[in-house]
């Protein structure tokens, strides 16, 4: 339990700004990254949000770039 808490904290670190602009934050839920007894369909469905979520995103953050 102290370990997910600590790895919790850490991945919601304050990114710097010089770099936000090349974030995308995906919501993965009550997924912790230290979940390493994920099933199949936990899995699939984690790839699945991120897909969506840089699907949508990374043409906007382009699309800025050439304005």
């Amino acid at each position: 339990m102290l370990i997910q808490t600590f790895m919790n904290a850490i991945s919601r670190e304050y990114v710097h700004a010089e770099y936000w602009h090349n974030t995308i934050v995906v919501n993965t839920g009550l997924i912790s990254s230290v979940n390493f007894d994920m099933t199949l369909a936990q899995k699939q469905w984690l790839y699945d949000v991120g897909y969506q979520t840089a699907s949508e995103i990374v043409p906007v953050k382009l699309a800025e770039l050439f304005v």
